[in-house]
């Protein structure tokens, strides 16, 4: 799919706060999925090849363009999961790409 976009999230949990965590990412997969996505994967990091990844966990989904996948962070439920997400990760970065 030439318009195909990817969603990266690259993140590392917070320590202090694992039931905050799990609860995300219990109620936040859903809500991509909902939207059409694809999960192509995720796991915890257990080498950094090269450079410096300082994160964790990784998971990759595909969805069938940008605006699907920028829609499922503008919506209600998600933005109800942002305070437990923050606390439950101490860093966390999601990117989206378009399919070269």
């Amino acid at each position: 799919m030439p318009n195909q976009a990817l969603l990266f999230v690259t993140a590392s949990p917070n320590p202090a706060e694992p039931e905050a965590m799990q609860e995300y990412l219990q109620r936040v997969l859903p809500l991509f999925l909902a939207a059409g996505g694809t999960l192509l994967g995720r796991g915890a990091v257990q080498e950094t090849v090269a450079g410096t990844a300082d994160y964790k966990m990784v998971m990759v989904m595909a969805f069938e363009d940008i605006a699907a996948a920028k829609a499922v962070p503008d919506t209600e439920d998600y933005r109800d999961l942002i305070a437990i997400r923050d606390r439950g990760f101490a860093k966390i970065d999601i990117a989206l790409a378009r399919s070269l």
